[in-house]
């Protein structure tokens, strides 16, 4: 963790997790990854109960708690260190309607009823690397069928993921297989410096 400038930054394997604006100016992330995470899950979509698989520093869930102050927010974090990281550094407690579960989401989508009791979701957001690295369950067949199951009819999934730039056919054959889950896919691209290799790429849809 570093600040810079106004920004006070957690990295992970070179990878900024998450940012917290020192001058209290949270609108200039929403050109960022976690201002179009917010965009996707707004648009066109009235959330009322949220599953947000990953935390990092929490920026995404204060942009998130901030533009939805109504909603029932769940987030699943898998280290309790970093929501005491999040908590002492990003003043994560403000979120105040969030309820925490500290538990391995790979055990969670398979067994939901174990973890979250037999709740339903409008909304599924899915942001669970660790620095640039995907766990390999979620890269999985099941993985995307138990968030399907998660969602209420109409629900929205919306998923993080990171590609490098020129690979348009690893895009393609992502989007591939979420439309055999979800309908009406949509596909964002966060600005980059002109010097990146990879970027952040938003994907929602709906189950039908």
């Amino acid at each position: 963790m570093v600040d810079v400038g106004d920004e006070r930054r957690l990295s992970v394997g070179g990878y900024v997790q998450s940012v917290y604006p020192l001058d209290g100016n949270w609108e200039k992330f929403s050109q960022r990854v976690w201002g179009f995470l917010r965009y996707a899950t707004l648009k066109n979509h009235h959330s009322k109960k949220i599953l947000l698989l990953g935390l990092g520093g929490g920026t995404f869930l204060h942009l998130l708690a901030d533009a939805l102050p109504e909603a029932e927010i769940i987030c699943l974090e898998i280290d309790e260190k970093i929501v005491e990281v999040a908590k002492k550094y990003f003043d994560l407690e403000k979120a105040k309607n969030v309820r925490w579960v500290i538990a391995d989401a790979a055990k969670v989508v398979v067994e939901p009823s174990k973890y979250l009791g037999e709740e339903k979701f409008d909304t599924v957001i899915v942001d669970i690397y660790l620095g640039g690295q995907l766990p390999a369950f979620s890269a999985t067949e099941d993985f995307y069928f138990s968030v399907h199951e998660l969602l209420e009819p109409d629900g929205k999934a919306i998923f993080n993921r990171i590609f490098p730039l020129t690979d348009e056919a690893s895009r393609q054959q992502f989007l591939d297989k979420l439309s055999r889950y979800f309908t009406n896919l949509e596909t964002a691209a966060v600005p980059n410096l002109p010097s990146a290799v990879e970027g952040n790429f938003v994907f929602s849809g709906y189950r039908d």
